[in-house]
């Protein structure tokens, strides 16, 4: 339960719980042994599409940057979004994971398909379902972050973020980034 943070370290627990650390073994892409422990992720942000993605990003102290573990096998069993969760988020919250999510949508509509795609490559780049879930996620962060903004309790731009915010994840979620 939370942002994209708390998400992404439920994925990395659920890593640990299954195959022990240090988390470090994991990092970069496909690197998880086997299937983990399921995971439940609730949202409380319109942001990083974490609760549908096969990413966690970590920051490593030792390394002062920030990390990724990407492999299908991480993405959320369940995802919960209730945008209701997101009302109590201060506007500067707001505003910085829909801009989160915006990026996320439009580099999935820009991300290049890969030459000598892998059969394991967790990305595919671009293609017409991503593009299609991008361009929904545009219209609707676009159209509803301001409001969301403006007026945190406004039902119907709640919902389009969160929404805006899901299609985005599961746009990059294939498609990758930029």
């Amino acid at each position: 339960v939370g942002g994209g943070s708390n998400m992404d370290l439920a994925k990395c627990t659920a890593i640990l719980f299954r195959y022990g650390g240090p988390l470090t073994k994991y990092y970069g892409e496909n690197a998880v042994p086997g299937p983990v422990a399921d995971v439940i992720c609730i949202p409380t942000t319109s942001g990083t599409g974490s609760e549908v993605s096969p990413v966690a990003v970590v920051t490593d102290p030792n390394r002062f940057m920030k990390v990724g573990i990407a492999t299908r096998r991480i993405i959320p069993k369940w995802a919960v979004v209730d945008p209701s969760l997101t009302v109590s988020c201060p506007p500067h919250v707001t505003s910085h994971s829909g801009m989160d999510a915006l990026s996320h949508a439009i580099e999935s509509f820009c991300a290049r398909i890969p030459e000598g795609r892998s059969p394991h490559a967790i990305f595919v780049g671009k293609n017409p379902v991503s593009d299609a879930m991008a361009k929904e996620a545009i219209q609707l962060i676009t159209r509803s972050l301001p409001t969301a903004v403006s007026d945190p309790s406004n039902r119907q731009g709640r919902e389009d973020m969160a929404l805006g915010s899901l299609t985005a994840g599961m746009a990059f979620a294939a498609a990758g980034t930029a």
